[in-house]
């Protein structure tokens, strides 16, 4: 699926300790929120695709990754990682 793509910025707070996990289908108590969209709580992931590590918003409802690339949105199910605070 393609959607046009959105411009989205990340700021973290350099004092928090934040990780990359996998994935699995379930959003973690310590994901990191990434706003919302059209009343559904994102949240940020990353994604390998053709070379390169995409960052991108983890839907909470659909629980999908959609990447910015070419000028469009691309939608993944699997293989993804969710940005986590300890």
């Amino acid at each position: 699926m393609l959607v046009k793509h959105k411009q989205f910025f990340i700021n973290l707070n350099p004092l928090i300790i934040d990780r990359w996990i996998p994935f699995t289908g379930e959003i973690p108590s310590n994901a990191v929120e990434g706003g919302y969209e059209l009343n559904e709580k994102l949240f940020v992931g990353k994604k390998f695709h053709n070379g390169f590590h995409l960052i991108g918003k983890i839907t909470s409802f659909e629980k999908v990754i959609y990447i910015p690339y070419q000028h469009r949105e691309l939608k993944f199910s699997s293989n993804f990682d969710i940005l986590v605070v300890d």
